[in-house]
């Protein structure tokens, strides 16, 4: 009977399946690992805003270009669809354009 694949061969294929299955288990793991961690942001995130109530949260310019800098950021890398960036202009629409000035239009 003649093999297809030398010993060597088989044995390397053998091995490469087992890293391949032990790479996705990690990555799995660390999935699972970031998702937990998101959860606790967003229910932290919520108490928090429970906590503050209806006030207005009130930045400084500083937090201001943290945050757009972040969301920015998260634009580009994740490529949100049309209807999140909305949903991140409407929360940051004072910083983004914070440092334009419009021309003032002359009164006729």
């Amino acid at each position: 009977m003649k093999f297809f694949l030398q010993p060597w061969q088989l044995m390397l294929i053998i091995l490469a399946g087992w890293i391949n299955r032990q790479q996705q288990q990690q990555q799995q793991q660390q999935q699972q690992q970031q998702q937990q961690i998101i959860e606790y942001l967003r229910t932290e995130n919520a108490v928090l805003k429970e906590k503050l109530g209806e006030k207005r949260i009130l930045l400084t310019d500083d937090q201001r270009c943290r945050l757009d800098r972040r969301v920015r950021k998260k634009e580009s890398d994740v490529g949100l669809q049309p209807y999140q960036r909305c949903f991140i202009e409407r929360r940051l629409p004072h910083h983004r354009h914070h440092h334009w000035q419009y021309p003032k239009s002359p009164r006729h």
